[in-house]
């Protein structure tokens, strides 16, 4: 197919059969970001026929010049005719030809970008088909199980019938799992508590080798962790000093090959306008430290890096990348895990701020009182139970007295996401764990914290605080310290 570009100028728009273009915001957004995937079709007269919306796009972006094909010279009725046919009378292909249609022409476009040294991934999908890049993703898995001859999905009436049939399946396999270690499930009259033992190994999924444990930790309905006899917490295999590129590479943490870790919950470093914050309020007297710590460049390259990095070397069944992101970059960071591999839930999760929250130009902007964090699955990872909301609220004041940082997210906050995420027992890996916030709540929920700081300050934070949470859990006459 020809491209030509053509003056936005020249192109002559008659009535239209559309009236309502709808939002065009979004489609700009990804014109500026990837340039225009398909061209506008125009007659031989510059008359447009197809691609009112990408026409509208460009003239919010105020671009000058838009690329056309050219259809042979149409009558009136032919033009109606064609946009019509494009826009209205368009017969329903079955939803299992659909499903395998896109992922024709995602694996063509992906084949094609990558002889062109370029990438393609599910969001260019959704936008070349003009449908939201989550659906693709379903669309892709639905594809390939029909492919794989799946009886169950072959009988599904519709994609949300799949979509339906999948999540049972998950939570059905993640009950499976649970029951399997000794966990919690998800039984008929509400969740199961079950009395569990801490085993060596169990921190293998992460790190290739387990902690040294000589106790059984029991799980109480009330998450209370109680040991029966003393505890060995290995903090200096557990907590790493370095930057999370230099933790994926050390062969003593991490095995190179990947496929090794199950859960990443973190709060990474993003773009905070420190200078808006004010000292006295935020707890710390001296923010120069804080304010390097939050270069928005320099920390949007590194999450960059880390994403991909982080697909590698995360399990290739059931594993669950959760981050905190500022609302202004929720997009792109999901668009990361996107393009990197991962599954993305198409709402994030919101943290909603009961404390006080500063806002230094109040004439002009309602104060921003919530934050979101991204979710994405790798293969096949299913809840620990049904979520009934995508929200949670509570105050970081008594975790910023504790901690001493302005930007610790509250325990609660954190115990929230285990419960959703990571059975009891097992290990979770926080790549920016900072001074320990989420190190604590996983301790009290009797999971194991491993995570990276490269900043010393915190690092010597993070190491006093997990030692005397665990002290305080355990009792100092029932832990000790490797």
């Amino acid at each position: 197919m020809q491209r030509y570009s053509l003056a936005l100028s020249d192109i002559v728009v008659p009535e239209r059969l559309r009236l309502d273009y709808g939002d065009v915001d979004d489609l700009a957004h990804s014109i500026r970001r990837y340039g225009l995937i398909q061209p506008i079709i125009v007659t031989q007269d510059r008359v447009l026929i197809a691609g009112g919306r990408r026409l509208r796009a460009h003239q919010v972006l105020k671009l000058d010049r838009i690329d056309v094909v050219y259809r042979e010279t149409l009558l009136e009725s032919e033009r109606l005719q064609l946009e019509l046919e494009e826009n209205v009378r368009r017969k329903d292909m079955d939803w299992k030809e659909r499903v395998r249609g896109i992922s024709a022409v995602h694996m063509a476009r992906r084949h094609d970008a990558v002889l062109a040294g370029d990438e393609w991934g599910y969001r260019q999908t959704g936008e070349l088909l003009g449908t939201a890049h989550s659906h693709i993703g379903y669309c892709l898995e639905a594809a390939d199980l029909l492919a794989k001859g799946d009886a169950e999905v072959a009988a599904c009436g519709s994609l949300g019938d799949f979509i339906r049939l999948q999540l049972t399946r998950r939570e059905t396999e993640a009950n499976i799992e649970l029951a399997r270690r000794g966990l919690a499930g998800t039984g008929a009259n509400g969740p199961v508590q079950h009395v569990v033992t801490a085993k060596p190994g169990l921190v293998t999924d992460l790190l290739g080798s387990a902690p040294t444990v000589a106790t059984a930790p029991v799980v109480h309905p009330d998450d209370a962790v109680r040991p029966f006899e003393p505890y060995t917490a290995n903090l200096s295999r557990w907590l790493y000093h370095g930057d999370v590129r230099s933790f994926f590479k050390d062969e003593n943490y991490s095995d190179p090959a990947g496929d090794t870790i199950g859960y990443i919950i973190t709060d990474p470093p993003y773009g905070i306008d420190v200078d808006n914050m004010d000292q006295e309020h935020a707890g710390m007297i001296d923010l120069d430290s804080v304010r390097a710590e939050h270069d928005v460049e320099q920390n949007l390259e590194l999450l960059k890096e880390f994403v991909p990095l982080a697909y590698h070397h995360m399990r290739n069944s059931g594993s669950w990348l959760v981050m905190w992101a500022d609302p202004w970059n929720w997009r792109w960071l999901a668009g990361l895990c996107e393009d990197a591999g991962f599954r993305v839930s198409r709402w994030p999760l919101t943290w909603i701020k009961t404390h006080a929250c500063i806002n230094t130009n109040a004439m002009k902007n309602f104060t921003k009182t919530v934050e979101f964090a991204v979710v994405a699955a790798k293969g096949n990872a299913s809840l620990i139970a049904p979520q009934p909301v995508c929200h949670y609220a509570c105050s970081n004041d008594e975790t910023k007295k504790l901690l001493g940082h302005p930007y610790a997210k509250p325990l609660d906050l954190w115990k929230w996401l285990f419960k959703a995420f990571v059975p009891s027992g097992l290990a979770y890996f926080d790549p920016f764990i900072g001074r320990g916030s989420s190190a604590l709540a996983a301790i009290d929920v009797g999971i194991t914290p491993i995570g990276c700081e490269v900043n010393d300050t915190h690092y010597a934070h993070l190491y006093n605080n997990v030692r005397a949470r665990y002290e305080q859990r355990f009792g100092k006459d029932k832990v000790t310290f490797t």
